[in-house]
C-alpha cells in the first residue's frame, strides 16, 4: 500500500507528481499512512545500526536523505487545500513535525531525526519551511517527545560523538570516504544557533516525560560536562554567530551557573579534570570571578588548590588589615590581605 509512496520519495523530486496527480496516493498522505518496513540507519557517533520501523513519509525522506522530496511532502501535507499554485491536504503542522501520536513507529520529531542522522540538507529544508510558516521560534528549541531532549542538545550530543568516532577513524586512516559528509555535519550546530537555538535554555519536561528533573539541563551544561573539549568549539561557534551583547549574556549565565550541590560550573569542571575548558573560560572572560561578600573561595578557581610561594606571604603582626574584618593576622593573596578565616 505504501510502496508507491516510497518509490516516489526515492526519486528525490519536489514535484512528487505520482503522489499529487493520483487521488488514492494523495489520500494516503491525507490519512497519514506510514511507509511500511524496517530501515537500518546509523546515528551520528554510533558504530552499529539502529532499526527504524514504519516511518511517516517525511521521516522516510529524511532516512533516505531526499531533501527535495521532503520539501514537496511538507508543502503537500501542510499547505492549504485552497492554495492556488499547489493545493495541499491541510494536515496539522504539529502532527507532521512531531508524529509521536500518529501511526508511525518511528517516534522522533523530524528535526531531531535529521540531526541524529546528519542530514544537513533535510534539516535546512525543515527549518526554512518553519521559518516560512512563522513557526520557527516554537520549534527551534522544542523538546522531542521521545528523547526529551532539546534540538540543540541532541545536535551537540550527536555531533560531538561523531567527532570522537571520526577522530578514531582518522588515526587509523579510515576516514577518506567521509570528507563531504563531515563538512555537512560541521554545518549543523552553526546553522541551528544562527536560526535561534538557545545554548542557555533549560528545557521543560513534557507531559510524556519519564525522566528525573536532573535530566533537564541547558545545551551548554550538557556540552561542558559531557564534551568539555567540544564545548570550546561550541562557544567559538556562538561567538561567530551572535552579537557582543549575546556574548555578555553568555558570560553572565556561565558565571552564575550552579549545578549539583550548589557547586559552580567551574568547580564541577575542575572535579572532572576539564582543565583545558576551565582555562579557556577564564582566559576569554566567559567565566568572570565575582567579588565575594564574605569569602574568597570563588577566587580559588583561578588558582591551584595550594597557594604558590609568589602569591602568599606571612605578615603576622603587620599593619595590613583583612579585607573583611579588623584582624591583622593576615596573608597576602592576589595583592590583597586576608585573615586565616577569610582565606578559606
Amino acid at each position: 500500500m505504501s510502496k508507491v509512496l516510497a518509490d516516489c520519495i526515492d526519486e528525490n523530486k519536489e514535484s512528487l507528481l505520482r503522489i499529487k496527480m493520483i487521488q488514492c496516493n494523495r489520500l494516503k498522505i491525507e490519512c497519514k499512512i506510514s511507509i511500511c518496513g524496517t530501515f537500518n540507519v546509523t546515528f551520528l557517533g554510533h558504530t552499529s545500526s539502529t532499526a527504524l520501523h514504519d516511518p511517516s513519509p517525511c521521516q522516510y525522506a529524511i532516512i533516505q536523505d531526499t531533501a527535495d522530496s521532503l520539501r514537496g511532502l511538507l508543502h503537500l501535507s501542510i499547505d492549504s487545500k485552497d492554495n492556488p499554485s499547489s493545493p495541499g491536504v491541510e494536515l496539522k503542522l504539529d502532527d507532521i513535525f512531531s508524529p509521536f501520536n500518529t501511526t508511525t513507529n518511528t517516534k522522533y520529531s523530524l528535526l531531531h531525526l535529521a540531526v541524529m542522522l546528519g542530514r544537513y540538507e533535510c534539516l535546512e529544508v525543515l527549518v526554512l519551511f518553519l521559518e516560512q510558516k512563522g513557526e520557527l521560534e516554537k520549534w527551534i528549541n522544542a523538546v522531542d517527545l521521545k528523547s526529551q531532549k532539546s534540538l540543540l542538545t541532541q545536535a551537540i550530543e550527536s555531533v560531538a560523538e561523531y567527532e570522537k568516532s571520526r577522530q578514531a577513524r582518522k588515526e587509523n586512516g579510515d576516514d577518506q570516504n567521509e570528507i563531504a559528509f563531515h563538512q555537512k555535519v560541521e554545518k549543523i550546530i552553526p546553522f541551528l544557533i544562527k536560526k535561534g537555538a538557545d545554548i542557555m535554555l533549560k528545557p521543560q519536561p513534557t507531559r510524556e516525560a519519564n525522566f528525573p528533573e536532573s535530566f533537564y539541563v541547558s545545551p551548554f551544561v550538557t556540552c561542558a560536562t559531557k564534551y568539555p573539549d567540544y564545548c570550546i568549539k561550541l562557544i567559538e561557534i556562538f561567538k561567530e554567530n551572535k552579537s557582543n551583547e549575546e556574548m555578555e549574556k553568555l558570560s553572565q549565565y556561565v558565571s552564575s551557573l550552579e549545578l549539583a550541590d550548589n557547586n559552580s560550573i567551574m568547580v564541577v569542571l575542575q572535579n572532572n579534570g576539564s582543565r583545558q575548558l576551565v582555562d579557556y573560560l577564564l582566559n576569554n572572560n566567559i567565566y568572570v570571578v565575582s567579588t565575594p561578600t564574605n569569602s574568597i573561595s570563588a577566587a580559588n578557581i583561578t588558582q591551584n588548590t595550594e597557594l604558590q610561594p609568589n602569591q602568599e606571604e606571612q605578615t603576622t603582626g603587620n599593619s595590613h588589615k583583612c579585607e573583611y574584618c579588623d584582624s591583622r593576622e593576615t596573608k597576602i593573596y592576589n595583592e590583597k590581605y586576608y585573615c586565616e578565616y577569610h582565606l578559606e
